[in-house]
């Protein structure tokens, strides 16, 4: 299981690594929660580009010689935008700032065959574009699965 401490440097990790990347937009901060309500409180009065994520779910996979788990990441690279205050072109070139630092978050996870020293990328990844998530918020959603091959069971 991926302590939670070291999940959330690992975000702030990939925020700045995307950042360093772009140029135009970047992302302006990390946020987790349990839930879409704990979620929706958090990012209350936020501007800007925030990668969020749940708190990551795992399974553990017991076997004699090895342990490890699978843990389930959902992220988002999401903004507060009002309903009805962008125009039809606005909205798409808002999702396409969106989508540029979708891919570099997913170059930035899959550039090398590790995260860190025991987490690796499973596929599948799925994305999914979000409309009017935690109050109010549009972007790119990532789901994804990490397996920790470093957990010991004792």
């Amino acid at each position: 299981m991926i302590p939670i401490t070291r999940y959330r440097e690992l975000l702030i990790e990939w925020m700045n690594r995307v950042n360093d990347l772009t140029l135009d937009r970047s992302i302006d901060g990390v946020a987790i929660a349990v839930r879409e309500g704990h979620m929706t409180r958090k990012l209350r009065d936020r501007q800007g580009i925030w990668l969020c994520s749940n708190y990551p779910d795992a399974q553990l996979d017991h076997r004699d010689d090895n342990d490890s788990t699978r843990s389930r990441l959902l992220l988002y690279l999401i903004e507060h935008v009002s309903s009805g205050q962008q125009t039809d072109e606005q909205e798409l070139l808002h999702y396409q700032q969106i989508e540029t630092l979708a891919e570099l978050l997913l170059q930035t996870i899959l550039e090398s065959p590790s995260i860190c020293s025991c987490l690796t990328p499973e596929s599948p990844i799925s994305i999914e574009w979000e409309y009017d998530v935690f109050g109010g918020w549009n972007g790119i959603s990532v789901s994804l699965h990490l397996r920790d091959y470093d957990t010991a069971i004792h």
